[in-house]
């Protein structure tokens, strides 16, 4: 048989994209912690979730109280880590009440846009959602724009995260 060396071309082009996403998340991954065991350990847990990203949102409900309950719950983790960071309980609560209650209030207010919320939001930022396109030879100028700025977000953050550990 024969095939088409730009369709070829092209979805290395989506492989090279993809790999560098998944580098640079793992660079930051790695970057947060001492240990190159659990650096690894966290990555591929990282790399497998992305893997999964689909079939886990086709289990999430898309109900507005699930989406609710779900964004709550990462903003209270979030509220905790601050919390555990700076060592300040008045400035974790006064975190988590900043957090949720306006998510509360806008839940009360306006619950249709929790509607599907939660899953939306994973498949936006799913990294093989916008490879398809690469397969069939079709250069998915959106697909590339978001490979690339993701690589440079968490390459960007990964150099923030090593200044702030070797000025410490």
């Amino acid at each position: 048989g024969s095939f088409s060396l730009a369709t070829a071309y092209v979805s290395l082009l989506g492989y090279l994209l993809l790999g560098i996403s998944m580098i640079a998340l793992c660079t930051f991954l790695s970057s947060l912690v001492e240990s190159q065991i659990l650096a690894a350990v966290i990555s591929i847990a990282a790399l497998l979730l992305i893997y999964f990203m689909d079939m886990i949102t086709m289990l999430i409900p898309a109900s507005a109280l699930v989406s609710f309950v779900i964004l709550a719950v990462l903003e209270l983790g979030l509220a905790l880590l601050l919390w555990a960071g700076t060592k300040n309980a008045n400035l974790g609560i006064a975190a988590a009440v900043v957090l949720i209650l306006p998510t509360a209030i806008l839940y009360i207010l306006k619950a249709d846009l929790f509607v599907s919320l939660i899953p939306n939001f994973l498949h936006a930022v799913d990294l093989f959602a916008r490879f398809g396109g690469f397969t069939y030879g079709h250069i998915d100028l959106p697909g590339a724009l978001f490979y690339l700025s993701f690589t440079a977000f968490f390459l960007f953050v990964t150099v923030r995260v090593m200044e702030k550990r070797r000025l410490a």
